[in-house]
């Protein structure tokens, strides 16, 4: 089963927050694939496993899309 995974470094208390926002939409398993998200001092980690690189595809697309959603909720705030 192909697996991946992203490592997003950041600083400050912005990316804990946008991580905290989406943490609910990355953690389980969706159709083909399965997301789970950990966060370290100075990064995010988000691991990715699915049945097919098209799926890892559209997992990564989703999680980006959840990150933009957050970053623009937050900065509105």
């Amino acid at each position: 089963m192909p697996s991946i995974s992203v490592q997003i470094k950041f600083d400050g208390e912005f990316w804990r927050q946008i991580s905290g926002a989406i943490e609910s939409n990355v953690d389980g398993e969706t159709g083909r694939s399965k997301m789970s998200m950990k966060i370290s001092d100075k990064a995010l980690i988000i691991y990715i496993e699915a049945f097919d690189t098209g799926a890892i595809r559209a997992a990564l697309g989703s999680i980006t899309k959840w990150i933009q959603i957050a970053d623009r909720v937050y900065k509105e705030i």
